[in-house]
């Protein structure tokens, strides 16, 4: 959905994807993400907000940008599958789909929060030894395929990431 505006020209200089949803662009360090032009979240809203770089929501669906620190002495693969390890046994979930390699990870889940069955695809890509980059949509499961599902592509087509 295209943002709602007073006059109709707030969004004339704005880029679009191929698709004509408006985005924005994160850039920090070796990362580069082009993502929806959305609302904000309030920082009081995020679990992690000092890890939280972007988080905007539109229509049902979240889009949010953190930065995790790997701990010395593991590899990124490693850490990741240990984190997804540990989130799955925190809650109620499952993994449908899983990616992990030396410096990208996939990982589409679903777990229950509160009753509510949550969809996420979470991308991740190292920037540096100790440094990586996560984006991921997420919504009510019901509601990821017409919420989230149009953004998706457009989304992790356009990250850019080197590792040092």
């Amino acid at each position: 959905p295209v943002p709602a505006t007073g006059c109709g020209n707030e969004n004339q200089n704005q880029s679009r994807f191929p698709s004509g949803h408006y985005y924005k662009t994160f850039q920090a360090d070796n990362f580069q993400i082009k993502y929806p032009n959305w609302s904000g979240i309030d920082q009081k809203d995020l679990l992690t907000p000092d890890k939280t770089k972007v988080a905007v929501e539109s229509g049902g669906c979240t889009f949010v940008i953190t930065i995790n620190k790997i701990p010395a002495g593991i590899n990124f693969k490693d850490h990741v599958e240990q984190e997804v390890k540990q989130q799955l046994e925190q809650v109620q979930g499952s993994v449908l789909k899983e990616d992990i390699k030396d410096k990208t990870s996939l990982v589409e889940s679903e777990i229950t929060l509160s009753g509510i069955k949550l969809h996420s695809y979470s991308y991740g890509a190292l920037t540096s030894p100790d440094t990586a980059y996560y984006s991921a949509f997420i919504s009510r499961a019901e509601d990821f395929e017409n919420a989230c599902q149009p953004y998706l592509d457009e989304t992790i087509t356009s990250l850019v990431f080197s590792s040092k």
